[in-house]
């Protein structure tokens, strides 16, 4: 089941709910951290034990010099053996301010890159969540675009 407006998707799950945006904009992504904080607010005995902040990007082509990082020691033997692998991940887990920062950037046979950013937050109940919760989605998202920026040379361009 999901719920759906012109700005935003709300998948309940069995553990969790995902609010997702339908654009990238600043109001979609406000919308979505208010929509996360009053749930949250308005269900303060549901048990909350973490909570992420995710963006996801694809690069229809991957950087040479990002290529580098996807070269494994195994793929001449792989390639020797006639097995072709059809995607690669790379995952980084960061310390991030009071945050964990998972990193998963994959390679796709069709030479395409796609970046995972999850802003991952462990907390006691739904009003730590909220509190923490508070003001991160945009700073988060600019934020992980600077990281990309800096350490992997990379600009959006797309989101998925």
């Amino acid at each position: 089941m999901k719920f759906s407006t012109d700005r935003l998707v709300v998948t309940p799950e069995a553990s969790s709910l995902i609010i997702t945006t339908k654009t990238t904009e600043d109001e979609s992504l406000r919308l979505a951290e208010a929509l996360a904080e009053r749930i949250l607010e308005t269900l303060p005995h549901t048990p909350v034990s973490a909570f992420g902040i995710n963006f996801a990007f694809r690069d229809r082509e991957l950087d040479q010099g990002l290529a580098s990082l996807f070269r494994l020691s195994d793929a001449e033997g792989l390639a020797e053996h006639g097995h072709i692998p059809l995607s690669l991940s790379i995952k980084r887990s960061i310390k991030w301010e009071d945050a964990v920062l998972n990193v998963t950037l994959t390679a796709s046979e069709e030479e395409s890159l796609y970046v995972d950013l999850n802003f991952h937050h462990e907390v006691n109940d739904a009003k730590e969540a909220s509190t923490r919760l508070n003001g991160r989605t945009l700073k988060y998202r600019d934020e992980g675009l600077a990281f990309l920026k800096n350490v992997y040379g990379l600009r959006m361009r797309e989101t998925l």
